[in-house]
């Protein structure tokens, strides 16, 4: 097997793609990013409701990875999430994701923060081009990120991350006669959030909307040897968030998410794998592919629209402290077909720990490499408010969350 394939099985089965659809992967030109697990989603909340969290109102650790933004707004001082997600464990036992994420306010408009993730994704074996076994190798790949975020006004925040990434798939091998190695880039976010609570009469009944907007992973291309240089997973999210406040132990929450992937469209090759529609991919930098990236699909305007993956969801809580969620996610099948339903539950404790599930079910097959996916989440929060029980103005309330 050669290893370049090696490596594009590795990236399928990171996005938990069946190796079926491995040689469909033309036909449907798949986007094939490096590090596909920065893609996956580490906190149990944000999973149980479609892979959604761009514009949620919920404002603890696990913004920094959907929307560093949003921790402007906390009332808390300090928070921190610890996330853990066996993967594939229906077909493999050695492959988890791992989400470690903490921030603190230094004043009323600022807060920084830091976050890594983890993929442990196995012991892989290399073999000949006949087939032959050759040595093992435990791949791991991760990410740090240090985040920024400060509130603009009342109702807009911005928030700025840099990570360093590290994937280490092969280590230092030389594999049929080609040396490889441990892939390293720097990349960075841009992060947009806007909130403005509707309720009219007191801060227990009404309405809230919020809107978030990010592009993640904007840098250097990841090389791991052999000449080829591969994209970061860069992507487009936009979120749309609703809240409803039916009285003051009970509110609905709904969340949506649209996401594209910012990097080349495959092109249309022929037997030879001669491109006969299209461009090369390998021929453009990190910025012309970003800014290509909305109208470079061989299959035109439609192309480009089944680029885009749709996620959502709607939570209930009660009194603060139990929810209920679920959700679905949509990826057409132009672009590898993956579509799940996710449910899940979230407890809060003395208002400053949390645990939440989520329960991944897909809907195309039972076969599905991603069947039985559990995430769990502990959220932590320090010196968070004590919250009152007097009903209040809407502005009084909101102002003194602002603070």
């Amino acid at each position: 097997m050669a290893s370049y394939q090696l490596f594009m099985k590795k990236l399928l089965l990171a996005l938990g793609v069946s190796f079926s659809l491995i040689a469909q992967a033309e036909a449907q030109r798949l986007l094939l990013p490096s590090v596909p697990f920065m893609t996956i989603s580490p906190d149990a909340r944000s999973a149980a409701m479609g892979d959604a969290g761009v514009a949620s109102s919920v404002f603890d650790a696990n913004a920094l990875y959907w929307n560093s933004a949003k921790l402007a707004f906390s009332d808390k001082k300090v928070g921190a999430s610890l996330s853990v997600t066996p993967w594939l464990r229906n077909i493999t036992d050695d492959m988890a994701v791992i989400g470690l994420s903490g921030y603190q306010k230094l004043e009323k408009n600022l807060v920084v923060g830091l976050m890594m993730g983890y993929f442990n994704s196995g012991s892989i074996q290399f073999t000949t081009p006949l087939g032959q076994p050759l040595n093992t190798f435990d791949s791991r790949e991760f990410y740090m990120t240090g985040s920024i975020a400060r509130k603009l006004s009342s109702h807009l925040s911005t928030g700025v991350n840099l990570k360093y990434i590290n994937s280490n798939l092969t280590g230092n091998n030389a594999i049929n006669n080609v040396s490889y190695n441990p892939g390293r880039s720097i990349a960075g976010d841009l992060n947009l959030f806007y909130t403005k609570d509707a309720r009219k009469k007191n801060a227990f009944k009404g309405s809230e909307y919020n809107f978030g907007a990010t592009v993640n992973n904007i840098g250097t291309k990841i090389s791991y040897g052999a000449g080829k240089k591969n994209f970061l997973p860069t992507s487009l999210k936009l979120g749309l968030g609703y809240t409803f406040h039916a009285d003051e132990h009970n509110k609905l929450n709904f969340l949506v998410d649209a996401t594209k992937l910012l990097i080349p469209s495959e092109p249309i090759r022929n037997a030879q794998g001669v491109i006969i529609k299209g461009t090369d991919p390998d021929s453009k930098t990190v910025v012309s592919a970003l800014v290509s990236s909305f109208g470079d699909s061989p299959d035109g305007f439609t192309g480009e629209i089944r680029e885009v993956n749709l996620g959502g969801g709607a939570e209930y809580w009660y009194n603060d402290v139990f929810a209920v969620r679920g959700g679905y996610y949509f990826q057409p099948a132009y672009s590898g077909g993956l579509r799940y339903y996710t449910v899940g539950i979230g407890a809060r404790v003395k208002e400053s720990l949390g645990v939440d599930f989520a329960y991944l079910i897909p809907s195309t097959s039972s076969q599905s490499p991603l069947a039985n996916t559990l995430r769990i989440s502990l959220v932590y929060d320090v010196a968070s408010k004590k919250k009152s029980k007097k009903v209040a103005p809407v502005e009084e309330a909101v102002e003194t969350t602002n603070e």
